[in-house]
């Protein structure tokens, strides 16, 4: 099936999300930078009030990352 241009366009700006867990590890897949920091930041934040520790060390991103 071919597609037209307009089709292209419009399959480009389409946002792909994933995550999964096994057990306390989590993976998240995305074609958006944003959704990747914003969920970062989440954890980040709900391990600062709960009770579980966010290992920056294991943490890893296809990106530059500043923390």
């Amino acid at each position: 099936m071919a597609r037209t241009q307009a089709g292209d366009s419009a399959m480009s700006n389409v946002e792909l999300n994933c995550l999964m867990r096994l057990t306390d590890d989590y993976l998240l897949m995305t074609t958006s930078k944003n959704n990747a920091m914003l969920f970062i930041e989440k954890m980040y934040k709900l391990s600062q009030v709960s009770n579980f520790k966010f290992n920056m060390k294991k943490l890893k991103t296809n990106f530059h990352l500043n923390l």
